[in-house]
This record gives structure tokens, sequence and C-alpha cells, in this order.
């Protein structure tokens, strides 16, 4: 059988939603069926709203749900390494800065027409 190593991403700019636990749930239960992981990302990079409260109720709330993850971190603390990424593709001119933002210099179709996929949002 093949190892699922899965995540959930939670937001801590509010309470946590009965979807993020539900899937939360399924991803647990396809991570630990199949002997793999299950990871915690704490999705903190909106500064403005992100609360160590709410971190703290994530964190009560997988607990009384039981899902227990093998690891867990926040992304705020990989931003350094994230914007290092994007610099690197703008000096190789893979990406490039637009307003307040770096976007890849590969055009994707979408139903809504062709997009510069965000890298970096200030």
């Amino acid at each position: 059988m093949q190892e699922f190593n899965t995540r959930i991403a939670p937001s801590p700019t509010g309470d946590m939603h009965l979807g993020t636990a539900r899937t939360a749930y399924f991803n647990w239960l396809a991570a630990k069926a199949s002997g793999g992981q299950f990871h915690l990302r704490i999705d903190d990079t909106d500064t403005e709203r992100s609360t160590e409260e709410n971190i703290g109720t994530i964190l009560d709330v997988m607990e009384w749900l039981g899902l227990y993850y093998d690891d867990a971190y926040q992304q705020s603390a990989s931003l350094a390494r994230y914007k290092a990424v994007a610099n690197r593709l703008v000096n190789n001119f893979e990406a490039f800065e637009d307003d307040d933002c770096i976007r890849l210099s590969t055009l994707y179709e979408q139903p809504k027409g062709a997009v510069y996929p965000v890298l970096i949002k200030s």
C-alpha cells in the first residue's frame, strides 16, 4: 500500500471552521491508514488578522478531535526561504515583480483566461 503524507493548513484569522476540521479528519485518516504522516501547517501569513489566540484554538480543536499530527509549523517561519527562492527566480528571469507581488513568468490558462501565478504578495 502506498503511504500518504498529508497536511492541513488552517488560517488563524478566526475560529476553526467545520469544513477545515472535516478536511483535517479525512487527511489524518488517509495518512494514518496508509502508514504515512499528517502535518499541521498554520497558515499565518495574514499578519494583520492572525492571532496567537486563534493558533491556540486550532491546536485545542485538533487535540479535542484526537487528530494528532506528526509535526506542526507556522508558514511565516519559512517566509525568508520563500522570498529567497522568489528573488532567485526573478534574477533568472523566471519571475517578475508586479505592483506588490512577485509572479511567475509563465502564463497558465484558467477558465477566465491566462494568468501569471503569484508567488509572493506583500
